[in-house]
């Protein structure tokens, strides 16, 4: 883990968290975000942290911009892939080590 990483993860966890707490319907900025796409925001305001660290550490804009894409390719992939297709449940894990006997 890179140092600026560690020093932004607490202040990005509070400020997001914030960001998305205000955005609530008795929150005081003004817009209100309906509470399901707040998880999505918290996503997405976390990948832009994720991107500004990526290019304080010395990467550029675009390989920054990329890993970010990344990442919201993996959420997006999950949340259509479990969560839509299959209403949310997991395939069962088969183990490979249980004893047939």
């Amino acid at each position: 883990m890179t140092g600026s990483y560690v020093a932004w993860l607490p202040i990005a966890s509070l400020v997001i968290g914030g960001i998305v707490r205000g955005l609530k319907e008795n929150g005081k900025l003004p817009w209100n975000v309906s509470p399901r796409l707040r998880p999505w925001v918290a996503i997405g305001l976390g990948l832009v942290v994720a991107a500004i660290d990526k290019v304080a550490a010395g990467a550029s804009w675009r390989d920054a911009g990329m890993v970010a894409l990344s990442g919201g390719v993996a959420i997006v992939m999950h949340e259509l892939g479990i969560e839509s297709v299959r209403s949310g449940v997991e395939l069962p894990i088969l183990e490979a080590t249980k004893d047939p006997s």
